[in-house]
């Protein structure tokens, strides 16, 4: 996770580790609930290409 942009990764650790609905995150981001789906879509997309690259992950993932 420390690969990602600051903007996916705080998005992501709120939503995954904190437990933390959209709005939630957009009222403690100060952000669109719309912009942090993006930042949470984003960052998964990031994140499986991090993790493909990292362990040679088959496309299938």
């Amino acid at each position: 996770m420390k690969q990602l942009p600051q903007q996916y990764r705080e998005a992501i650790h709120l939503f995954y580790c904190e437990d933390c609905s959209v709005a939630q995150i957009a009222r403690i981001l100060d952000k669109k609930e719309v912009s942090v789906r993006s930042d949470l879509h984003r960052g998964r997309l990031r994140l499986k290409q991090i993790l493909r690259e990292e362990y040679d992950f088959d496309e299938e993932i």
